[in-house]
């Protein structure tokens, strides 16, 4: 049996009492028994003194004299009565006084020591283990924050080397711009139901020449959606509009490709003038038909920027109302990535935030033109 402090609950094999944890136990390895130290006590406490026999005095001291040998005769030796062990009263355990601590038992504990050296390694291995986490953490954070550094910095130096590689701009007033060119008339559908990809319309001189001219709408324009005479009056303030024909089968109306300040955004038409957009038709069968038009649309858009100086330049789209909103309008929001806005905050959302000048937007044009 040895004395331990326990790390567990246990129950005492003896009185079945509950013992705590970090409380001090006696353990048996070779029975797996665990004692507490009351019991153990009892245990090892002295057998009591057998009972007295009927008829002879009940007194330890009385009877060793009831058993005594007669008085030895004049001139004798004199033989020692041997005492015995059980009349004899315990000394009392004297501790030495400790002013800091009275109640601690001056005597080592060995096996105590022990138990509390293997504790404190264990301590000290737990805080050893938070500590190298909390380093490796740390240097995971900063090679994280080292590469996201490196990658924008290799994407300023791809942005400066794209500009370099184009020569100064043109003054505005060694540029005649001559009158843009019609749009092509619209080609007639195939018959059946299948569908084949539309070519986009060249774009007018400004683009090319990065001179903004003051185009002026023809009767056969005054006819035109909002959204595309909110487009037109924007154009001059620094917008490259790429338009395209209308999709059959859909309710796309006017779709156009505008490289504006913000960025690249696909904007399509939604409802008209004799019928309102009903509150629930954006999630229906035709409003998700649209909704798939501009995401197909714009991850085209995505994909044709995609390895080159422009694929970090953020493509959009937008679901403009042709007409005035509905009542249940609130303002603008966005569904499944759309923005679903008015023309009016359609075009600040053009020019907020900048994230291109008017050489990248005018490359950029150039660059989807070149792709389609």
């Amino acid at each position: 049996m040895q004395l331990i402090q326990l790390r567990h609950r246990a129950t005492c094999s003896v009185c079945s009492s509950k013992l705590p944890p970090r409380s001090e136990a006696w353990y048996d390895e070779e029975s797996k028994r665990t004692v507490c130290p009351t019991c153990q006590r009892i245990a090892e406490a002295p057998a009591p003194a057998p009972a007295p026999v009927p008829g002879t005095s009940s007194h330890p001291r009385q009877s060793l004299q009831d058993q005594a040998p007669p008085p030895p005769v004049d001139g004798a030796p004199v033989e020692a009565t041997p005492v015995d062990p059980v009349s004899v009263p315990p000394r009392p355990r004297v501790t030495q006084y400790r002013p800091d601590n009275p109640f601690e038992d001056p005597r080592p504990n060995r096996e105590r020591e022990g138990l509390t050296g293997e504790v404190d390694e264990a301590l000290v291995e737990k805080e050893r283990l938070a500590l190298r986490h909390a380093e490796v953490r740390r240097l995971d954070l900063e090679r994280a924050a080292r590469a996201e550094l490196e990658r924008a910095h290799e994407a300023r130096e791809m942005d400066l080397a794209a500009a370099a590689d184009h020569g100064p701009r043109p003054e505005q007033s060694e540029v005649r711009l001559s009158p843009p060119l019609p749009a092509p008339a619209p080609e007639p559908r195939p018959a059946g139901n299948g569908r084949r990809r539309l070519k986009l319309p060249q774009v007018g001189p400004s683009l090319a020449a990065e001179v903004e001219a003051k185009r002026k709408l023809a009767a056969a324009d005054a006819s035109a959606s909002s959204i595309s005479r909110a487009l037109e009056a924007a154009r001059p303030h620094g917008l490259e509009i790429i338009h395209s024909r209308p999709w059959g089968g859909t309710q796309v109306e006017n779709e156009s490709i505008v490289v504006a300040p913000s960025g690249i955004w696909v904007v399509d038409g939604i409802g008209d003038a004799d019928k309102p957009v009903e509150k629930g038709f954006l999630g229906g069968h035709a409003g998700s038909e649209l909704l798939n038009v501009v995401g197909g649309r714009t991850s085209l858009i995505s994909g044709l920027l995609f390895d080159s100086p422009f694929q970090r330049v953020p493509v959009r789209g937008a679901l403009v109302f042709e007409a005035s909103p509905p009542g249940w309008f609130d303002g603008p929001f966005n569904l499944a990535g759309i923005a679903v806005t008015t023309p009016k905050d359609l075009i600040d959302s053009l020019f907020t935030p900048l994230h291109l000048d008017a050489d990248t937007r005018r490359r950029v044009a150039e660059h989807l033109l070149s792709r389609f």
